[in-house]
């Protein structure tokens, strides 16, 4: 009898550390999922951040090169009496220097911005040949006459990046120059 109640004691007692042991290791299990979780979210989290930086901030400044087809209206004293008439360029480059300040740090809905541009470098030059006939001659002169300005613009601008890397923007700008 004394072996029955012996063996029954240690099967309890046995059995009591088993379930201890099981409820220790879940605990274990659980904290380490929640560690990974979180760390999960935090890589989530920095990515988001890095992509959003690389679109925006890294993005922000442009340069373009650009053709240009000018028509010019001369204020020349008789310049109707020489023919007249708007000039049309033969040729014409521009090259647009600056960046874009955006009002908000996070886009809304994730992929909408709303901000200034302001173009530093506006440098638009043109080509046009001017034609004149001389009466007294019977002659037809042509000359080349060149036409450089250099001027800044700024104006609102609102930019969608639709998809990664993709950026489309609509702006307006004044330009003095």
């Amino acid at each position: 009898m004394k072996k029955l109640v012996l063996l029954i004691f240690t099967v309890c007692m046995g059995g009591g550390i088993a379930a201890s042991a099981q409820e220790v290791s879940q605990q274990k299990l659980d904290s380490l999922n929640q560690a990974l979780s979180d760390i999960s979210a935090r890589v989530k989290e920095t990515e988001a951040a890095e992509s959003n930086r690389a679109i925006w901030k890294d993005r922000s400044k442009y340069f373009n090169l650009n053709y240009v087809n000018q028509k010019l209206s001369p204020d020349i004293d008789g310049w109707d009496k020489l023919g007249g008439g708007e000039l049309k360029s033969d040729f014409g480059a521009a090259i647009v220097w600056g960046k874009t300040y955006y009002l908000h740090k996070k886009p809304l809905a994730g992929m909408i911005k709303f901000g200034i541009d302001w173009s530093w470098m506006d440098l638009n030059y043109a080509q046009y040949k001017l034609e004149t006939y001389d009466y007294d001659t019977d002659e037809l002169y042509s000359e080349k006459a060149h036409q450089l300005e250099y001027g800044m613009q700024i104006g609102p601008s609102v930019t969608i990046n639709p998809v990664h890397h993709l950026k489309v923007s609509a702006y307006f700008r004044v330009t003095p120059s």
